[in-house]
């Protein structure tokens, strides 16, 4: 004989188990984020070429709200004497020195790319260590 209990309100509180189990996931998976893309800027810093220290202070990190990607960028150094630059002029060469430039016959000195490649190991670990964590 089958018998079928039934509860007032039993989808609701799975779907509400369900939105919990979601947002604590979600701000686990954002937290792994923010630290990978650290490790990442931290290990562009260590590697990038230093004269100034201008390019090595421009390396940023930025993680959109309610998205779970992140961007690791070099924004446009601040002069150290802005009386000495042309208004509206911006001092950009961080793609210079990754790529390099025939025009100005600049060697390619990369610092980014190589960054996430030395760090790829750790933040995969670092990523499923949470990701383990965060799954019941």
């Amino acid at each position: 004989m089958l018998k079928t209990i039934a509860i007032d309100g039993e989808r609701e509180a799975l779907d509400e188990l369900r939105k919990a189990a979601a947002g604590k996931f979600r701000k686990a998976v954002e937290s792994a984020i923010d630290d990978s893309v650290g490790i990442i800027a931290e290990e562009a810093r260590r590697l990038v070429p230093v004269r100034t220290g201008r390019l090595k202070r421009s390396i940023k990190t930025k993680r959109r709200k309610n998205s779970l990607t992140a961007d690791i960028y070099c924004d446009y150094p601040q002069p150290q004497d802005p009386k000495k630059i042309r208004k509206g002029k911006k001092e950009y060469y961080a793609f210079s020195v990754e790529f390099g430039s025939r025009r100005r016959n600049i060697k390619a000195q990369p610092f980014l790319f190589p960054a996430v490649g030395n760090t790829q190991k750790e933040v995969d670990e670092r990523m499923m260590k949470v990701l383990e964590e965060a799954m019941p």
